[in-house]
């Protein structure tokens, strides 16, 4: 049953009214909370009144917060997303007849194939139990921020336990506004922080965890698949669970509670209360989960997807916050420990055997690298083949070997029958991968949309302008879930290979950018895609005709690098090999005595991109010095004595500098003495407020905020800033003779 819930996305309180909603929210929620204990109401009360229970997400977050708000202001558009109400499945049913007990069973199969979402009742576990988990949890999350973020371990909670917001976030897309206990199975019994805490969880955790089994071994039962395999490798010591917190969201059209994923376990079990928040996808659209309290929410993770070969779905969800009342629910990670190793119950496997270690860490990568979790498409299995992926593809078509079209998997889905032994030569349904099968062994897994870069030099136009404008689209991509595929296609300089990369892009539906210079060229790829109706965009071709009727001559039409062109080396080349050369030198800090010599001299504390930023410059031919500042260590005169406009400061956001730090750290093997110095927040903190003061004691330094920007984006400041001091113009601009 569907029906539409429209939300406003121009919701807005001052701060004034902000924090009385939240105060009262604090106050309404334990109000109405059976859960909370009448001799502990009022204590709680005046915790929540009395001291800042909140994570400091407008402090920490300003920067992005600062960016949003303008624009989230002003736009006053309706979303309409709708409802739905998940699978619901009474288990008291497998405790009756043979008949309705396989009955049961088949609609926990079919809810985990179509939805990978389904909702149970008569599952077990007591309402007294639930009750005092969420009174627990009230009280815990109540505790004022300072405590709960301490380093020292919290509760006797593993350090990192407490977590918040995104460290990694550079855009509030990637922003979660929420808080959570992430808790190891193990810790629970040693958690007597609170007495009543430690034998809560304890009592929740062991009852969810027989359902947990009970259910993977009815869906494996169904897959034909039985074995002790559960049994054996999730054990109550290698699970989670986690308690969440989602405060009130002053910009909820900006931010999500928790950011689009999926789950990387086995199962996942939700007790969620009656606010709502939960969403997913459901055939290609984002719906909302109507919230039952009575039920639990089941949903299957990635490891599941896997051990199934895609017969089970992980599918992507998410929590989008609310602006006026907080939500609170309860998960249990069916996990295996870090070392079983996860390998598809049928062959062909879609995925290669891997390890719950191997896995983790690939998600931790991915989020570092992309802002996001990838996931599952990171382990798609491939072998030899001319369709591996797009270097090879391109090295297929300069060889002059063809390029066929993957096809599509049949959808048959598995036959959800208990008889069913032998589940080899099933067609599996793909939901969210494209699985290639030309009737051999090779095997091609493509995801996203794909776009096509070709040229017949370089290809660095294209593909920069491709980057530039997938900019623009960062929420988009990140809500959706779905990544986007570029494949560059250089050195392309005859038709019959520039045919050949077309056709390919009409069987994948790709979008084709070209820059080709040769005119007759240009004009056989728009023919082409305009024939097979491919999307296609000729990036060169429209500014080289300007330039032509601006200048009033013809452009040669040769490419880059083609036979009768000529690129003397000029004095701007040797500049800028100059430049990288005395940048290289001048590197942190070193030969403070030339910082005069240099065109730009940048300034910050460790880790805010002074080298990367140094380089980038230089390539541009700019000489540039960079002179860390360290708490404690004198910096040079030479960087007072310099002229005060060469001068640019770098700032860094705290928290994204200690995370920054941290992973640093490990990487180096620093002790834990070590860490402590360089990573540890009081010293992040202290050694920003130290350079703040050195910045505002030289108030003609700009001082550029870095986090969240790209090198590219911070060069561009700084350019535009230094030009402008140069040419003392009244209009900013970078200039160059050609």
């Amino acid at each position: 049953m569907l029906c539409s819930v429209v939300s406003f996305k121009d919701e807005r309180m001052d701060n004034k009214e902000s924090s009385v909603t939240k105060k009262g929210s604090i106050q309404l929620h334990i109000k109405e909370s059976l859960m909370v204990e009448s001799n502990s109401f009022l204590e709680i009360i005046s915790l929540a009144q009395e001291m800042d229970v909140d994570p400091p997400f407008e402090e920490t977050y300003k920067t992005l917060l600062d960016k949003a708000t303008k624009v989230a202001n002003d736009r006053k558009e309706v979303v309409i997303i709708e409802e739905c109400e998940l699978p619901l499945i009474d288990l008291g049913r497998l405790s009756l007849g043979k008949l309705e007990k396989e009955k049961c069973k088949s609609e926990i199969a079919r809810a985990s194939q179509e939805w990978g979402f389904f909702q149970v009742l008569n599952h077990g576990i007591s309402c007294e139990i639930l009750e005092k988990m969420r009174s627990e949890q009230v009280k815990v999350f109540r505790q004022p921020f300072h405590e709960k973020s301490k380093e020292e371990k919290f509760f006797n909670f593993s350090s990192g336990t407490y977590r918040w917001g995104t460290a990694s976030a550079t855009c509030l897309r990637q922003l979660s506004w929420s808080e959570a206990f992430h808790i190891p199975m193990s810790d629970i019994p040693a958690s007597n922080g609170f007495s009543t805490l430690s034998s809560t969880m304890e009592q929740f955790a062991t009852t969810v965890a027989n359902l947990a089994q009970k259910l993977a071994e009815i869906l494996a039962e169904k897959l034909g698949c039985k074995s002790n395999f559960f049994q054996e490798n999730c054990l109550s010591s290698t699970c989670y669970l986690r308690m969440n917190r989602y405060p009130p969201c002053p910009i909820p059209s900006e931010v999500f509670g928790l950011m689009p994923h999926t789950d990387s376990d086995f199962l996942t079990i939700l007790h969620q209360d009656e606010v709502g928040g939960l969403q997913l996808v459901k055939d290609g659209k984002w719906f909302a989960v109507k919230p039952n309290p009575e039920a639990l929410i089941i949903n299957i993770g990635d490891l599941f997807q896997a051990w199934s070969n895609n017969v089970y779905k992980s599918v992507h969800h998410r929590v989008v916050t609310n602006p006026r009342v907080e939500r609170l629910s309860t998960a249990y990670f069916f996990c295996p420990s870090y070392d079983t190793e996860i390998q598809s119950c049928y062959e062909p496997s879609a995925y290669r055997k891997f390890s719950f270690r191997e896995y983790r860490q690939q998600v931790q990568e991915d989020v570092q690298k992309f802002g996001l979790k990838v996931g599952l498409p990171r382990l798609g299995k491939s072998k030899s083949s001319p369709q591996l992926n797009r270097w090879s593809r391109a090295r297929s078509i300069r060889s002059g070997r063809k390029l066929d079209r993957p096809t599509q998997r049949t959808t048959q889905g598995l036959e959800l029958n208990p008889q069913a032994q032998n589940p080899k030569g099933s067609e599996i349904k793909e939901a969210n991968t494209l699985t290639g099968s030309d009737g051999y062994d090779d095997v091609e897994v493509t995801f996203g949309k794909a776009i096509y870069m070709v040229s017949d030099g370089t290809g660095w136009t294209a593909e920069h302008s491709v980057n530039a404008a997938l900019g623009q689209f960062d929420y988009c991509l990140v809500d959706r879930g779905c990544p986007v595929n570029t494949h560059l296609f250089s050195g392309i300089d005859d038709v019959e290979r520039l045919m050949e990369i077309i056709k390919q892009a009409a069987k994948e539906g790709a979008l084709v950018v070209y820059t080709l210079a040769d005119p007759s060229m240009a004009e056989s790829a728009k023919k082409a895609c305009k024939l097979w109706g491919i999307a296609a965009t000729d990036v060169l071709g429209p500014i080289t005709e300007a330039i032509a009727s601006h200048l009033g001559v013809l452009p040669s039409g040769l490419p880059r690098g083609a036979p009768g062109r000529s690129f003397p080396l000029s004095e701007d080349y040797f500049q800028r090999i100059e430049a990288i050369e005395f940048t290289i030198k001048q590197d942190d800090g070193a030969l403070p005595q030339n910082l005069y010599m240099a065109d730009i001299v940048l300034s910050g504390v460790s880790r805010t991109g002074k080298t990367p930023l140094s380089i980038y410059l230089a390539q541009k031919g700019y000489k540039v010095a960079n002179v860390p500042i360290v708490k404690g260590l004198k910096l040079p005169n030479s960087l007072f004595e310099v002229d005060p406009e060469k001068v640019f400061g770098l700032t860094i956001n705290p928290i994204v500098l200690q995370a920054i730090r941290r992973a640093r750290a490990k990487s180096l093997g620093f002790s834990e003495d070590m860490r402590s110095s360089y990573s540890e927040m009081d010293h992040v903190r202290e050694e920003l407020e130290f350079a703040r003061r050195i910045f505002a004691q030289n108030p003609v330094w700009p001082v550029i905020e870095v986090t969240g920007k790209a090198i590219e984006e911070t060069a561009a400041v700084i350019l535009r800033l230094y030009h402008d001091r140069k040419q003392k113009c009244s209009m900013p601009r970078i200039s160059k003779r050609y």
